[in-house]
């Protein structure tokens, strides 16, 4: 598992707090797959609001964050796959290059 938690693009405290329960109970436990799962449904609530392939994609990098900081890998890697394969599709490099920035950080511990 990471080392460090939570990095700073988990300021807010509802993430900081999730982070810590994936680490601690991990993922099958009721009380922590609740939080996810709310957690997922108010971010991808934004996402709809926001209506953008943009946002899908820098949602897809923000669960791979999130996941990679918990200590998931395979939920980080498919997270970074999906958000790569997307923003190959819309043709947007810089997302691209984000999502294959992390895989290689991720190849490399």
């Amino acid at each position: 598992m990471p080392e460090k938690i939570p990095s700073p693009e988990f300021s807010q405290q509802e993430e900081q707090n999730l982070i810590a329960k994936l680490r601690e109970k991990g993922v099958d436990d009721p009380e922590v797959r609740k939080s996810l799962m709310v957690w997922c449904e108010k971010e991808e609530a934004e996402v709809a609001s926001i209506n953008t392939s943009r946002a899908g994609i820098e949602l897809d990098l923000k669960k791979a964050k999130l996941y990679r900081a918990a200590g998931y890998r395979d939920e980080a890697w498919a997270s970074l796959e999906a958000a790569r394969q997307a923003a190959h599709n819309e043709g947007d490099e810089e997302l691209f290059r984000q999502a294959e920035d992390l895989m290689d950080q991720m190849d490399a511990e």
